[in-house]
């Protein structure tokens, strides 16, 4: 069995709205994929408990080719207000991701406090 790997990057998909928001605000991304395993033939009947012990948001992302989601589609395509939140003094944009067999298994994109640690 091969070792799994947790990568955490920060500071990711931090959009800051234009013309299209006058409030000029920034936003963090908020949904999970589900990983490479659902592609949109799959039936999926789960919530965020199945995921226990780690970062889960709806609304559940996959894509038809099983590869992460192209943000940019999503930005340009869905209401905003369905997959970002506000990004908030003391926090940050997060993006938690499980690997395993050098294969993304498992992606959540959050708003996080920045005094959160990760064990």
């Amino acid at each position: 069995m091969r070792a799994c790997f947790i990568l955490m990057w920060l500071m990711l998909f931090v959009i800051k709205l234009t013309a299209a928001d006058t409030t000029d605000s920034k936003y963090c991304f908020q949904f999970t994929w589900l990983g490479s395993m659902y592609d949109n033939h799959s039936t999926v009947n789960i919530n965020c408990t199945t995921y226990e012990g780690v970062p889960c948001f709806e609304p559940f992302v996959i894509t038809g080719d099983s590869t992460q989601p192209n943000v940019t589609y999503m930005w340009d395509t869905f209401n905003h207000a369905n997959i970002t939140c506000p990004l908030r003094s003391g926090y940050t944009c997060i993006k938690y991701t499980f690997v395993y067999n050098n294969a993304g298994k498992y992606t959540s994109d959050m708003l996080q406090s920045r005094a959160t640690s990760v064990e």
